[in-house]
């Protein structure tokens, strides 16, 4: 039986406009099996606080995988990637908001789709933040470090692109069309989807398309829905779109689809 303990925060201004939530994690989860983890279009930061390694796959049946050291920056993902089957976890991490990578001090497009060392990134200063955090006695210490840090990099950061900001609260407000989100923005389809993809990781189609993957999965996650009216509700043109997009974005199919209980993003192997 597994033994773990989990904590959320959400921090407030001025690193809310950046940051989604902070989280920790550690524990005990024997028989843990490698994990589906879904695309979400942000970034994420994770750190390893028990031991000096991450690994991730690209695929469920990936072997060497993607290894760093101590801590790792998923960059925006346009699909499914596999965590390691860690039965000990340590973790803490930071799940930003679209376009907060510009904390880690570059933009969101040069890492997406990748997975990157912090400490290629930062140098020196990603391996004493984890001694840092690894000094830390509770959940709390880790956010209020994480916190200061991130402040301090906010002071000389310039805030996520208006436009881009705008337009994303519209896309989460009420399904909207690329066209639409590009015509309201006031900028040519070209210059829009080079400052969205800078700004966020992806271009402005993926984007999308991993967002309404996400309501669909929170929905499947927690409804007793059929996959058919699931495709409807959601805009997919028939089930046969819907089935090729879901496998496309995720790697397997719509019924093979098992949310684990903490998050209707992760699937276990």
């Amino acid at each position: 039986m597994s033994a773990v303990e989990s904590h959320l925060y959400r921090p407030p201004s001025p690193l809310s406009a950046y940051v989604e939530c902070m989280w920790y994690r550690r524990g005990s989860i024997p028989g843990r099996r490698r994990e589906l983890s879904m695309p979400t279009g942000k970034v994420d930061l994770v750190i390893n606080l028990r031991a000096d390694r991450i690994r991730v796959f690209e695929s469920p049946g990936g072997e060497e995988g993607i290894v760093c050291r101590g801590a790792i920056v998923h960059g925006a993902q346009s699909s499914a990637f596999v965590l390691d089957d860690l039965r000990h976890v340590h973790f803490v991490g930071v799940h930003f908001k679209p376009g907060g990578a510009v904390l880690l001090g570059l933009p969101s497009s040069e890492i997406a789709d990748r997975h990157v060392s912090l400490e290629d990134l930062w140098g020196a200063r990603a391996a004493e933040l984890r001694e840092r955090l690894m000094e830390c006695a509770t959940a709390s210490e880790c956010f209020a470090v994480l916190e200061r840090e991130l402040i301090q990099r906010l002071s000389s950061r310039v805030l996520v692109h208006p436009v881009v900001s705008s337009v994303l609260r519209r896309a989460l407000s009420e399904p909207r069309s690329v066209a639409d989100l590009q015509r309201e923005s006031g900028y040519s389809e070209r210059q829009f989807t080079r400052v969205f993809a800078h700004t966020v990781g992806l271009t402005p189609k993926k984007y999308l398309r991993v967002l309404r993957l996400e309501k669909v999965l929170r929905q499947l996650a927690s409804s007793r829905s059929t996959l058919a009216e699931v495709a409807a509700e959601h805009g997919y043109f028939d089930q046969a779109h819907f089935f090729r997009d879901f496998r496309s974005l995720t790697g397997v199919a719509p019924s093979q689809y098992k949310p684990m209980a903490r998050s209707p993003l992760h699937m276990e192997l």
